[in-house]
């Protein structure tokens, strides 16, 4: 079945054609600018944190009310709590959908988008997505992106005595091994200081020999994520 377009829709579609014509608003996203870029990756060990981040709009002909925002997609842990702010209306949820009712004025506006993350002590990630747009021009938009790590550094340390699993040598250099002493398979995640994971491996069996290739390890602290069972457990171990 055909769909019929109204004139009004015609004419408005015409008349965004036209304004970006003789306007020399290009395809490039050019109207809309972030201070601290469009992916924020943040690897923290503080449970709760205030993460926000700046969006500048070079308005010309449209107001900040002319611009929206939907969340695309969002991967949350589950044990976490992640609720919303935008220019300083927050909530008791992710939001899904919303306009910038603040205006400004023309040429420059600036809007905040933000967000209070409870990680209740609970290591893990969450990466959520937004479409900024201008609801008056197609080709003015933009995707955020924020990457949160969370690692609780003292949980770490409390689990090294832990003796399920032997790690060694402790300081490593070229190797390094995991031995499972209930003799079963385990699955790793090799992390950095800062809780950004380097490597992922199955083991496929109890013992795993790791490679520490200078390309993807250089000297200092890192945190080893082991999951057997449905149960992690971390470790830390130095390369020196």
């Amino acid at each position: 079945m055909a769909i019929k377009i109204s004139k009004n829709i015609k004419m408005r579609f015409l008349l965004i054609g036209l304004i970006s014509l003789f306007t020399g608003i290009s395809e490039s996203n050019a109207q809309m600018h972030f201070p601290n870029g469009s992916t924020l990756n943040l690897n923290t060990n503080n449970s709760v944190l205030y993460l926000e981040t700046r969006i500048l709009f070079n308005t010309g002909i449209y107001k900040s009310s002319d611009y929206r925002w939907e969340k695309i997609s969002d991967s949350i842990d589950s044990r976490w709590l992640v609720t919303s702010c935008f220019n300083g209306d927050c909530k008791n949820e992710l939001l899904q959908s919303g306009q910038f009712i603040r205006d400004f004025g023309l040429n420059d506006t600036t809007c905040f988008l933000a967000f209070h993350v409870d990680c209740n002590e609970h290591n893990g990630n969450s990466l959520i997505k937004y479409n900024v747009f201008n609801s008056k021009n197609m080709n003015d938009y933009a995707t955020l992106t924020f990457n949160i790590n969370y690692t609780n550094m003292s949980s770490v340390e409390s689990t090294d005595s832990y003796q399920n699993f032997k790690i060694f040598p402790n300081p490593a250099n070229e190797n390094l091994t995991i031995f499972n002493n209930n003799k079963e398979t385990f699955d790793v995640e090799l992390m950095d200081s800062q809780g950004q994971i380097v490597d992922c491996i199955n083991s496929h069996s109890y013992l795993l020999h790791i490679p520490l290739s200078k390309n993807k390890y250089s000297k200092g602290i890192y945190f080893v994520r082991i999951t057997s069972n449905e149960k992690s457990q971390f470790h830390k171990f130095f390369i020196d």
